[in-house]
């Protein structure tokens, strides 16, 4: 839902260029952006499946090795659209880490 807005927003605020540059910019970031989550996607399911294929039982578990080592593979690499996502699920991990807190 983001992906297109922000690449706008930051673009046109801080890139320099022709407005052919900035919305091929625009463009080419929302593809990687979008790319990168669908890989994630990919590897997470996949990984979940082999996990829950060799155990024949569905862990918590699972979910939390298939979204490291997929995380780690995908959004690894230090780059603008990487750190984006990044501090997207840091401030998700604190918020519900404080939630879980505040339950008990």
């Amino acid at each position: 839902k983001i992906r297109f807005p922000h690449a706008l927003v930051m673009t046109m605020v801080f890139a320099n260029g022709s407005m052919s540059d900035k919305w091929s910019r625009i463009v080419k970031l929302t593809i990687e952006h979008a790319t990168r989550l669908c890989k994630f996607v990919m590897l997470y399911k996949t990984l979940v499946s082999i996990q829950e294929n060799s155990t024949g039982t569905k862990r918590p578990l699972h979910a939390f090795i298939a979204g490291a080592l997929g995380s780690y593979v995908v959004f690894s690499e230090e780059n603008a659209v990487n750190q984006q996502i990044n501090m997207y699920l840091l401030s998700r991990i604190i918020f519900g880490t404080v939630r879980l807190a505040a339950d008990k």
